[in-house]
């Protein structure tokens, strides 16, 4: 498990995620991050998957 600080920026609430967290990811400065609800209602992050956005509609 791993928790994040929530900061505020401007009109924004944020969080930061760790070089360990971006690279466990395989993300990089400028990536999209999806947020997704899960069945029992919690959120799971993941990276950004064009294909699995297209495909969404469809389902």
């Amino acid at each position: 498990m791993m928790s994040f600080k929530v900061t505020p920026q401007g009109a924004f609430a944020v969080f930061i995620l760790t070089k360990e967290t971006m690279a466990h990811m395989r993300g990089k400065n400028g990536d999209i991050i999806s947020l997704t609800q899960t069945p029992n209602g919690g959120l799971r992050l993941t990276p950004y998957d064009p294909d699995f956005e297209r495909q969404m509609p469809l389902t």
